[in-house]
């Protein structure tokens, strides 16, 4: 899975693998693209493994349960890390709810427990903003990720909404050099028409007719 690499690709085995625990295939955005969970491919016992219940209420597609359930669980039974893959995990449960403030708090609160979680935490806080229609505060975030040799996927995708952004800004000339990069390593894909389209709408916006 294309999704799993962007996980696997900056190493992140353990998140990846967290995941997998916490929310076993549940499709949660268009960045968590989670597998089927096995439990013993996590090398924890279904019995012993904190997260079961969560994982059964994902599977049901019961955020609000999940998230529940995912609160109760006590910090002192967790690694550091798994309490750091908690709260990302709440943070992208409480994105999916569009609960934007308590989402950025436990993304924050996240990183603040394991720095591994950065350009991912910095992804989704971009989404946030995004979503908020606060360009500044989005590109900000985006840009950081941009900057960082992040997932291959995860730079696409943070070039699209890059260019969606400038455009809405009408920043035609900015957004242009990424629509560029997307149409060349984008060919295939899903997204790729929608790069078309907005090549065309900045070219015509630029006033180059002859390029569009």
């Amino acid at each position: 899975s294309k999704n799993w690499v962007k996980y696997g690709y900056h190493k992140s085995w353990d998140l990846a693998i967290f995941q997998l625990r916490l929310f076993g295939g549940i499709l949660l955005n268009s960045y968590l693209m989670l597998l089927l969970c096995v439990i013993s491919g996590s090398g924890v016992a279904a019995d012993k493994d904190p997260f079961t219940s969560v994982k059964e209420y994902s599977l049901k597609g019961n955020i609000h349960k999940a998230s529940e359930e995912l609160l109760k669980i006590e910090d002192r039974k967790l690694t550091p890390r798994d309490q750091a893959y908690k709260y990302f995990s709440l943070g992208v449960l409480y994105q999916e709810m569009e609960s934007w403030s308590e989402a950025r708090n436990f993304l924050l609160k996240g990183l603040e427990l394991d720095d591994d979680l950065l350009i991912h935490t910095n992804y989704q806080l971009a989404k946030i903003y995004k979503a908020q229609r606060n360009w500044k505060e989005a590109l900000d975030y985006y840009n950081k990720v941009y900057k960082v040799r992040a997932p291959r996927n995860i730079q696409l995708d943070t070039r699209f909404d890059i260019s969606q952004i400038l455009m809405e800004k009408r920043q035609w000339k900015e957004a242009y050099p990424h629509l560029i990069y997307l149409e060349r390593n984008w060919r295939g894909e899903e997204h790729h028409p929608e790069v078309l389209w907005r090549l065309i709408r900045v070219e015509l916006k630029r006033h180059r007719k002859w390029k569009a």
